[in-house]
């Protein structure tokens, strides 16, 4: 990055005044999630919009809801507004860390609308191993369309056509896997709409994936992005 993008008009090195300071024209900011911050500073000397002293996080305007906007206007106006050129993803962002994202963005509601997490019997019938999955939501956000997709279109083919039962009904911790098939998208959004027009209290079905890259709805190229090697 330090390399192959403009100087930002920031001299690295020099003390300038905080109270007194003005960004030049020249000036801009580079869109990741905080955890990179320091190393966007100090190895490419550019200016990130989020760092470890968790600025640039939350609100409007944060990376949070950067990141977990389902909108390309919204993300766009962010970045517009951050005064950002670049954005930087990698594989964490949109895995392991993808729930801290979702809790920075929303806490209440944290990763729920985008993945759940199912409880299936083990092969024994006295345990439970866990599952995570994505709902249609997770391959919306701005972090799945850029790392998973690079931006482009991306077509839904086959997902699993998932029942379970909520908490209420089974007294465990998460919702527990009743069925699951995996089959052709259009053909599961069909079958669950049928069950859940006549499923029992506590009982449901979804389409669902396991796939970074397996979408369960179509999902449009982003309009305003390239992919920079």
């Amino acid at each position: 990055m330090e390399n192959n993008t403009p100087q930002t008009g920031v001299d690295y090195l020099t003390i300038y005044d905080k109270n007194t300071f003005t960004y030049p024209n020249s000036s801009y900011g580079v869109m990741s999630w905080w955890d990179y911050g320091h190393m966007i500073t100090y190895i490419a000397k550019r200016i990130p919009n989020a760092n470890p002293f968790q600025a640039g996080v939350v609100g409007p305007d944060g990376s949070a809801a950067y990141f977990m906007a389902t909108n390309e206007s919204i993300a766009d106006a962010i970045l517009d507004h951050d005064g950002t050129r670049y954005v930087i993803t990698d594989v964490e962002m949109d895995s392991g860390k993808f729930w801290a994202m979702a809790t920075w963005y929303n806490t209440t509601a944290a990763a729920a609308p985008y993945q759940m997490t199912v409880l299936v019997p083990d092969q024994t019938g006295t345990g439970y191993q866990s599952a995570l999955l994505n709902t249609d939501l997770y391959y919306e956000t701005m972090i799945s369309r850029l790392h998973n997709f690079d931006g482009s279109m991306a077509t839904p083919t086959a997902a699993y056509y998932v029942e379970y039962a909520d908490e209420s009904i089974t007294h465990v911790s998460y919702p527990v896997l009743t069925n699951a098939e995996a089959m052709n998208v259009t053909a599961a959004a069909a079958k669950a709409a049928q069950y859940n027009e006549n499923a029992p209290t506590g009982y449901h079905a979804a389409v669902l994936s396991s796939s970074l890259i397996l979408p369960v709805t179509d999902i449009p190229a982003l309009q305003h992005y390239r992919l920079g090697l």
